[in-house]
């Protein structure tokens, strides 16, 4: 198994297999065309910066969002 930036990766024989993580966040600030995203399924203080255009609309600060298969959607 090999450790990639955001997934584990199995190699098989016949095959590569890619596992992809799912991560959950919470809208800290809007700036404009950017959302601040903090992780909360880890302990982390670091703030992620995504383009408001990646994430679903309707986002505000406090909104949590769940990532996964390169998508942010929306969790109650």
């Amino acid at each position: 198994m090999i450790k990639e930036k955001n997934c584990e990766v199995q190699l098989t024989k016949t095959r590569k297999e890619v596992i992809m993580e799912t991560w959950y966040y919470v809208v800290e600030s809007i700036d404009g065309d950017y959302a601040n995203l903090r992780r909360t399924d880890i302990e982390s203080s670091e703030l992620k910066l995504v383009a408001r255009a990646l994430l679903p609309e309707g986002i505000a600060e406090g909104t949590n969002l769940k990532y996964e298969l390169m998508q942010y959607s929306i969790i109650e």
